[in-house]
């Protein structure tokens, strides 16, 4: 039987913030301010509350639970963002998100575009470390002609995951040896030992930096319990045919994001409070640039 204190906190557990806006923004007071509220202008710890607002006291400057943040950027109540965040962890697109909050599609889109920008300040998408599995996958719609490697009008999707942790996945324009080179080390630390199949263009990675490990696919799919990419592969097949489904067209420009948000799911699968977890990100990143 499962312990009450280890089962997850999903939409359920945060039902009273979904039906309350003062409740929503006092939850919101509490992670962006553990420690009481302060001015994010000049840090100053006593304030006036106003209707649903504050004004510092020392600099009189007029501030909401949201400014500073890039949850700016969207404009919804809070109510909207705790059920916004709790249908991230499901998956939704932006027309799945506007039926949800009752909102307009701008507005969803722009909300997931926030919480999607929130996320690629996890940690965890730091350099991976370890023994790290490499691959390439390919987003677009069928067509004629050649498929998989070398097909006309594909999106690249380069995978690294990390056995037994953490996975990152990265649009690049080519898998030419300059890039692909250029990915892992931005991307994997040194000394970390690299698995990838037989394209040519993995060879050459530096011996000083990294022990590579490649095996051709054409002679044995699975060359041993050690020597194989089965992790990474199983995560495209995990992600990829959810992604596909979901969205009616995946471009260049929104699939970082989508895949920065698969990353964020993966890695986080086991956090009992993942919603907890992503309103602290959106609380404490800074605005994008518009």
């Amino acid at each position: 039987m499962i312990n009450a204190r280890s089962r997850p906190l999903g939409l359920h557990a945060y039902r009273s913030y979904l039906a309350n806006e003062h409740s929503a923004r006092a939850l919101f007071e509490r992670v962006r301010w553990p420690h009481g509220i302060t001015c994010p202008r000049c840090g100053h710890d006593r304030v006036w509350r106003m209707a649903g607002d504050y004004r510092c006291r020392a600099c009189h400057h007029h501030f909401s639970v949201a400014s500073g943040t890039i949850k700016t950027r969207a404009h919804l109540t809070c109510t909207q963002w705790v059920m916004a965040i709790g249908l991230v962890k499901l998956g939704v697109s932006a027309r799945g998100l506007e039926w949800a909050l009752g909102c307009h599609y701008r507005t969803a889109n722009r909300a997931l575009h926030v919480l999607r920008a929130a996320v690629t300040s996890d940690p965890l998408l730091a350099s991976l470390s370890g023994e790290i599995e490499t691959d390439e996958t390919y987003y677009g719609g069928r067509r004629k002609g050649k498929r998989g490697r070398g097909a006309a009008g594909k999106t690249i999707v380069l995978g690294f995951k990390e056995r037994g942790g953490r996975v990152r996945t990265v649009v690049i324009p080519d898998i030419t040896r300059a890039t692909l080179h250029g990915s892992v080390q931005r991307h994997v630390a040194p000394g970390s030992t690299v698995y990838t199949d037989g394209l040519t263009s993995y060879r050459g990675m530096d011996e000083r930096t990294y022990v590579h490990v490649p095996f051709d696919h054409s002679v044995r799919f699975v060359h041993s319990d050690v020597v194989h990419t089965q992790g990474i592969e199983g995560h495209w097949g995990i992600t990829k045919p959810g992604n596909k489904a979901r969205y009616r067209k995946l471009t260049p420009k929104n699939l970082p994001g989508i895949c920065a948000e698969s990353d964020f799911r993966v890695n986080h699968r086991e956090n009992p409070d993942f919603m907890g977890l992503l309103l602290h990100y959106v609380l404490h990143s800074y605005p994008l640039s518009a």
